[in-house]
């Protein structure tokens, strides 16, 4: 278990040494929209730790699979969710 967090991502990929941009197969994500301060945060980990998407049709080459199982525990930072997602490629 790695920490990551999504105000301090840099700092805390630096300080890991092992947690490398743009190589999640797969993400997962459940509870995590709940603030609307941390909604852009979120989007910017994401953005950064997803594997970008690769015309190549090599296994390595795929981009992530990325699952973020939702509850609307604040309406604001669901829509601002929604809204600022395709910003940020996702």
């Amino acid at each position: 278990v790695k920490q990551l967090r999504w105000d301090h991502l840099d700092e805390d990929i630096d300080t890991t040494g092992d947690l490398e941009p743009h190589s999640f197969d797969t993400i997962v994500g459940t509870d995590v929209v709940f603030s609307p301060a941390l909604v852009r945060p979120l989007l910017e980990t994401i953005q950064r730790m997803a594997k970008k998407y690769s015309k190549d049709d090599d296994e390595n080459n795929r981009q992530s699979l990325i699952y973020l199982c939702l509850q609307i525990r604040c309406p604001d930072s669901h829509a601002l969710l929604f809204s600022e997602a395709h910003s940020y490629g996702l």
